[in-house]
């Protein structure tokens, strides 16, 4: 597994939960914060979202956590994390363990790591990119996912691996690839 990527980072601060949806083998919890309360008709969508990513790539034990934000939470924790003093869509924040160890072992599921998005950002990019807002949503929770099971976009044959397997689950989704 990747923990090189510059999406892969450290822990964000907790927030409450709004929403929870438990597979076979992996709970997806979505929340939002004041900045992202435009977010919440996304909740549904992103656990959606996020549960496929987590099917199609082998149904990992786990638990992920979404925070729906704005460009202000995001601008602040990339600037932490990355050294970037602008706002970004989402960023990833994988659980690593220490060598050896089982990622929160008191836990009887165990963090797989916290996604942010921007709720602000995805809206002004499907305008751009010509697409839904939901699709825009579920792309950035897909992609944010992919980052946290080690997916990367580091050099052009990892972007295409990645980008792939985004098209398949929102085609999967019915939001077209």
């Amino acid at each position: 597994m990747r923990k090189d990527d510059d999406e892969c980072l450290g822990s964000v601060p907790p927030m409450l939960i709004t929403d929870e949806h438990e597979t076979p083998n992996s709970l997806v919890v979505v929340q939002h914060d004041e900045e992202g309360a435009a977010g919440a008709e996304y909740l549904a969508l992103v656990e959606k979202a996020v549960t496929e990513t987590l099917r199609q790539n082998g149904n990992p034990s786990g638990r992920v956590e979404v925070v729906l934000s704005g460009d202000g939470q995001l601008r602040e924790l990339n600037r932490q994390f990355r050294g970037f003093d602008q706002p970004t869509d989402v960023l990833s924040f994988p659980l690593e363990a220490a060598e050896g160890e089982p990622p929160c072992p008191e836990e009887e599921t165990p963090l797989l790591g916290e996604i942010v998005i921007s709720v602000e950002r995805a809206l002004q990019q499907a305008g751009e990119y010509g697409h839904s807002p939901e699709r825009e949503v579920a792309y950035l929770a897909v992609h944010g996912t992919l980052h946290l099971l080690c997916y990367g976009h580091h050099n052009p044959e990892e972007e295409q691996k990645m980008n792939r397997a985004a098209e398949r689950v929102c085609i999967a989704l019915g939001l077209g690839g």
